[in-house]
């Protein structure tokens, strides 16, 4: 058992809680675990992801409007709240994971803290850094806005799917950063 495991099985369970499908993969299947997700009718990739797992761009699809699947790399995640932290620098990038009807986020298992208390400290950095994007993702979007009625989708995403990355190949040295 990896000192690792519990903080990951926290993750798991808070993610469920709000909605969010996780699984774990090895970058080696990253692309077979991917492939599933991806739509004909058009999947977006952001940059990070893209810089930090080239292997993937096989996946992006074209579509005339914006894309029916927004593929991102999760900055950070938070084990207690099952939320997932990007900090685009691209407006495309952020327009097309708020746009999409399914989100999928790669989250190297290394980036997973424990709270939000171990993410505020990153964030701050990130903001000073000039990273005007920086976005906590806890489930699927979600308003009760007009009328107290449950809308999922207004917002965001409907789906959200968490992609843990478990071989320590994350994309760089694994630190948050």
């Amino acid at each position: 058992m990896s000192d690792r495991d519990p903080l990951l099985e926290r993750f798991r369970s808070a993610a469920a809680l709000v909605g969010t499908e996780v699984c774990q993969t090895s970058r080696e299947s990253l692309v077979e675990i991917l492939e599933p997700l991806a739509e004909a009718g058009g999947t977006g990739l952001d940059h990070d992801l893209l810089t930090s797992y080239p292997e993937v761009a096989p996946l992006a699809r074209r579509s005339e409007a914006w894309p029916a699947v927004a593929m991102s790399l999760a900055t950070l995640a938070v084990a207690d709240t099952g939320s997932l932290a990007l900090a685009e620098q691209d407006p495309q990038d952020r327009a097309r994971r708020v746009l999409c009807r399914r989100h999928v986020v790669v989250v190297p298992v290394e980036r997973v803290v424990p709270s939000l208390q171990d993410a505020a400290g990153p964030i701050r950095r990130w903001a000073r850094e000039g990273r005007v994007y920086v976005t906590l993702v806890t489930g699927p979007s979600r308003t009760a806005d007009i009328e107290k009625i449950l809308t999922v989708g207004a917002h965001g995403a409907i789906e959200v799917i968490a992609v843990v990355l478990d071989d320590g190949a994350g994309g760089g040295d694994g630190t948050v950063s």
